[in-house]
């Protein structure tokens, strides 16, 4: 980076033909670059649902990124939606294959939480990873959500 006082701005024009991208400074021709059309974006999946008795399952598939905001928002409208259709006595979160995930997650996790808690059923978590694990405690997650190590606990804590 310049220091400031030489910094100088200019206009820069950019001109798209024919997959072509020209680029101009100052009327000055600058640069020219093949342009791709990026491949559709295919919606991640990043839980899988499935209903077993009255429990409904959740496994989230892969960690969660900030960057997958918007993606796994839509897809916890689909879990929010289910839980209002099939009324569950319980939600199981299996984290096992998410090594780490950030505040996204946490925001989707409290989302499922209130719509379980409207329709009367408990939640449980099980299968953090260590750092996953720390986050949820130092969030205090741990605390609105039970957080147990494995699958036989997660449905042991729902009958006691």
């Amino acid at each position: 980076m310049l220091p400031s006082e030489l910094r100088v701005v200019h206009q820069a024009n950019l001109f798209l033909t024919e997959g072509v991208l020209r680029v101009y400074v100052s009327g000055i021709f600058l640069w020219e670059g093949l342009m791709f059309t990026p491949a559709p974006v295919v919606p991640a999946s990043y839980f899988e649902m499935r209903k077993q008795g009255t429990v409904l399952r959740l496994h989230l598939k892969k960690s969660v990124s900030s960057l997958s905001d918007e993606r796994i928002l839509d897809e916890v409208d689909t879990v929010v939606a289910s839980l209002k259709e099939h009324v569950p006595d319980a939600v199981v979160v299996d984290l096992s294959s998410a090594p780490y995930f950030g505040s996204c997650l946490l925001e989707v996790l409290r989302h499922i939480h209130e719509e379980a808690g409207r329709q009367g059923a408990k939640m449980v978590l099980y299968g953090a990873s260590p750092i996953a694990r720390e986050v949820l405690e130092i969030s205090h997650f741990n605390r609105l959500i039970p957080l147990v190590s494995t699958e036989d606990q997660a449905l042991k804590s729902l009958v006691a």
